[in-house]
């Protein structure tokens, strides 16, 4: 199933409302990185979203969902790709999510390398029930 086919299957999800192609263009300027089509795909339709008890970034004036500025941020404290952007910080022991411009989501913890978690932020989605 696509992203936003699981987004809007969801009866818990709130949404800040999508974004045109210019603001996506000048986020992935901002970072130095070309975004996955599927990331593109939601924040196209949603901007941003939460649901029960996840956030992830996108592209938001919500500081805590902007993916510019809480990738920007995070990148100071860990190890990774300069080609990664967050898709979401849980604030539950300095675990990230992360995703390449390919689709891939990666994990991050402290003390550890960055892992390959799932093929997609679909896939990841749907492991948040």
């Amino acid at each position: 199933m696509k992203v936003n086919d699981l987004l809007n299957n969801r009866n818990d999800l709130l949404s800040l409302g999508g974004v045109n192609s210019d603001k996506i263009l000048r986020a992935e300027q901002l970072l130095h990185l070309r975004f996955s089509s599927e990331y593109k795909s939601y924040v196209t339709e949603f901007g941003a979203v939460s649901f029960w008890g996840h956030e992830l970034t996108g592209i938001s004036d919500v500081p805590a969902l902007n993916v510019v500025k809480i990738t920007e941020e995070l990148r100071n404290y860990t190890n990774v790709s300069n080609t990664w952007y967050v898709i979401e910080n849980i604030h539950i022991d300095d675990i990230v999510f992360w995703q390449d411009h390919n689709g891939v989501v990666y994990r991050t913890m402290p003390n550890a390398e960055p892992t390959l978690f799932c093929k997609t932020l679909a896939d990841y989605i749907s492991m948040c029930k």
